[in-house]
C-alpha cells in the first residue's frame, strides 16, 4: 500500500517516488532470490559487473574542474550527517547522485549554486532511504548557513533538474556500502575494522585524490585499508580475487596504502 512521504518537496514527485517503491522492491526481491539461489560470491560479482561502467575518463574531465566545490559539499554533506544522525549509505547516496548529475550537466547548474543542488540530492537520497528526519527544502534554509540566501522554491527546482537529467535511476546508484555489506555478509568483519573503513571512505571523498573513485573500488581499497591497519589479512586475498584485483596486486597495494596515510592524517 503506498502512503504519503512527510518530506517530499512537491506533489508531483512524491507522487512519481511513491510509484518507484513498488519497482525498487521487486527489484530488491529479485536481486534477494538472485542472492539465495546462486552464491554469495556470485552475487558481489554481479553487484561488481554493474559498477564496471561508472566514471569513464571523460566523465572525470567534467568533474575535475569543479573537484574543490564538490569536495566543500562533500564536508557539508558529512557535517550534516553527523548533525542529524543521518546514515552513512544515505549520505554517499546523495555524493554519488551529485557527481552523475554534474556528468550530465556539465556542470553549469552546480557551479552557480553548489549547495541547493547537493541539497536537492540529499532530499532525493533521503527519500530513497526512507529516513525519517527531516530533509525538507523549508528545513534546511532554515537551518543551514549555505542556504540562508535560498528558497525552498530553489531546492524544489532543482531536484526537478536532477531528476530530468538522471531520468528517475536513482536506486541504481551503488554507494560503497553495496559493496561493503554484501562482504560483512560473507566475512566476519570484527566491528573495529567496521568503525575503520567507515572513517577511511569520509576521509576518501574529501581526498583530490581519491575522490572520483567508483563504489566498488573504493569500498575495498577502504576494507584492505582497514585491515592493514588493524594487522588482520585473513580475507585480504579472498576478498581481491571477489572483487577482481589480483590481475594488479602493486597498483592496489599503492592505492590502500595512500588510503591508509589519509585515515592517519588528522
Amino acid at each position: 500500500m503506498s502512503f504519503k512521504r512527510p518530506y517530499t518537496t512537491s506533489d508531483d514527485i512524491e507522487e512519481k517516488f511513491t510509484s518507484m517503491d513498488a519497482q525498487k522492491t521487486k527489484e530488491y526481491d529479485a536481486r534477494s532470490r538472485n542472492h539465495h539461489e546462486n552464491s554469495k560470491c556470485t552475487f558481489a560479482q554481479i553487484l561488481l559487473c554493474k559498477d564496471q561502467g561508472y566514471m569513464a575518463t571523460e566523465d572525470i574531465k567534467i568533474l575535475e574542474p569543479v573537484k574543490k566545490t564538490i569536495i566543500l559539499c562533500n564536508s557539508w554533506f558529512l557535517k550534516f550527517s553527523v548533525k542529524y544522525r543521518i546514515p552513512e549509505d544515505t549520505i554517499f547516496t546523495a555524493i554519488y547522485i551529485l557527481y552523475q548529475y554534474i556528468v550530465k550537466d556539465q556542470a553549469q547548474h552546480f557551479v552557480h549554486n553548489p549547495y541547493v543542488v547537493a541539497s536537492a540530492c540529499l532530499n532525493i537520497a533521503n527519500k530513497l532511504g526512507n529516513v525519517n528526519n527531516q530533509f525538507k527544502p523549508s528545513f534546511l534554509v532554515q537551518t543551514e548557513p549555505q542556504l540562508k540566501f535560498n528558497s525552498k522554491e530553489d531546492i524544489i527546482d532543482a531536484e526537478r533538474m536532477i531528476i530530468r537529467a538522471l531520468d528517475w535511476a536513482f536506486f541504481r546508484m551503488q554507494a560503497p556500502h553495496i559493496f561493503l555489506d554484501s562482504c560483512y555478509v560473507m566475512f566476519d568483519i570484527h566491528p573495529k575494522i567496521k568503525k575503520t573503513v567507515s572513517s577511511c571512505l569520509r576521509k576518501c571523498i574529501l581526498s583530490s585524490e581519491l575522490l572520483f573513485l567508483s563504489g566498488s573500488r573504493l569500498s575495498v581499497y577502504c576494507l584492505l585499508a582497514s585491515f592493514l591497519h588493524h594487522n588482520y589479512n585473513v580475507f585480504a586475498d579472498e576478498i581481491m580475487q571477489l572483487y577482481q584485483m589480483n590481475e594488479n596486486k602493486h597498483e592496489t597495494f599503492e592505492i590502500v596504502q595512500r588510503v591508509l596515510v589519509l585515515f592517519k592524517t588528522k
